[in-house]
């Protein structure tokens, strides 16, 4: 590729990764799910195709000696969703399943979390970065050869990494100062789509 037809920008992501979220907008948004506003948020995510570790992780937690509360992210994930909203009553701490949830209400979760539990997929992982929310990744069902390069962006921006082989032990994994990756965006993704447009000439007739 000729070095004039590349740039090096930033990531491009939904709209609310770009903006500021108001005070307003997140407390009707943790009003509406019952998410208290006082307590940690620890935050399990789910990739594009519902694949999770939720279960073992919920069980997991049961060691861990701490006042939080659980939000599992269940995407499309129907069977998950409905497992876990079965049993967490049976939990001490406060279980909050979701579906799918929009870009605004991801932001906010990612904003407030103490962490992310997920796997080093390009999409979660570049918008917890962005909004600098500390991520223990799930390597438990190994790793994908386009998560490595995942994995090693943050390796190359972090002093260190936690990696979990084993979500039944992830009370073991839990510090009160998780490692995290943060990086500036723009306030618009303007300046990436120009660049677009330039390089690729869409705007000659």
């Amino acid at each position: 590729m000729p070095a004039q037809k590349t740039q090096v920008v930033g990531p491009l992501l939904r709209k609310a990764f770009y903006g500021e979220i108001s005070e307003q907008q997140k407390r009707s948004f943790l009003t509406k799910h019952d998410i208290s506003p006082n307590l940690p948020i620890f935050l399990l995510g789910t990739g594009a195709n519902g694949v999770n570790r939720h279960l073992n992780v919920l069980h997991s937690l049961k060691k861990f000696n701490a006042d939080y509360q659980v939000i599992a992210l269940c995407g499309k994930n129907d069977n998950i969703y409905h497992e876990i909203l079965k049993i967490k009553d049976l939990f001490k701490f406060k279980i909050i399943p979701l579906r799918i949830i929009d870009d605004e209400e991801m932001a906010l979760l990612l904003q407030n979390a103490s962490f992310l539990f997920a796997r080093p997929g390009a999409g979660m992982t570049t918008e917890a970065i962005v909004c600098g929310t500390p991520i223990i990744f799930d390597i438990s069902r190994g790793v994908m050869p386009q998560e490595i390069n995942n994995l090693n962006f943050w390796r190359n921006r972090s002093d260190s990494i936690v990696l979990c082989r084993n979500p039944k032990i992830i009370d073991q994994l839990i510090e009160p100062r998780l490692p995290k990756v943060k990086i500036g965006m723009d306030s618009s993704p303007k300046i990436i789509i120009d660049r677009l447009v330039e390089i690729c000439g869409c705007n000659k007739r």
